[in-house]
């Protein structure tokens, strides 16, 4: 019995799925298995999520007889730039920064462990719903290290500073910064 998350070659997936090495290898040339990695010119590592490697559909030809498994949930982890500010501003107190989750949860950590491969990401233009452009990806578990908390724990501590810190300083008021446009009309 495979593991739930294993890697394999092209001849242990070409009889798992019941087709020739050769199919498995047009799969590869035309990128339709998910998470594949070419090692050097005729080593692949596929990856297996509950036993079976994951197949891109196809619109032409005759549908696959094997069944494809429920494709596994992406974990996402980045730096929350706003908690970073804030461990900077106080670090007697600092909060887990590394925010880990996927489309059901998010949790904060102060540090996190891969346990297999995962991926960095930065694609342009696109950008998480939280404003992240740059994080990493894996389908694989992880573990955390140090503390960790949800959002809502991160912002009551944070909120508990800024009370005390407005009685300590009661006169003090928080500076916003205004954008002055530096464009005259003769510069466009």
């Amino acid at each position: 019995m495979l593991n739930k998350h294993a890697w394999v070659g092209t001849a242990e997936v070409a009889k798992l799925l019941g087709v020739s090495r050769q199919r498995v290898c047009d799969y590869l040339r035309a990128d339709r298995i998910h998470g594949a990695y070419k090692l050097h010119s005729r080593l692949w590592l596929i990856p297996l999520f509950a036993g079976a490697p994951m197949i891109k559909r196809c619109e032409k030809g005759p549908k696959p007889k094997w069944k494809t498994p429920q494709r596994p949930a992406v974990t996402q982890i980045h730096v929350n730039q706003r908690f970073l500010r804030y461990n900077k501003a106080h670090p007697e107190n600092p909060v887990p920064i590394f925010a880990v989750g996927d489309y059901k949860s998010k949790l904060y950590a102060e540090g996190v462990i891969f346990n297999g491969m995962s991926r960095l990401v930065h694609q342009g233009d696109r950008q998480l719903q939280c404003g992240a452009r740059a994080w990493e990806e894996t389908y694989e578990p992880v573990d955390f290290v140090g503390k960790t908390a949800s959002y809502q724990e991160i912002m009551a501590i944070i909120q508990e500073q800024v009370k005390k810190d407005e009685l300590e300083n009661p006169g003090r008021k928080k500076k916003r910064s205004r954008k002055k446009n530096s464009c005259r009309k003769q510069d466009c």
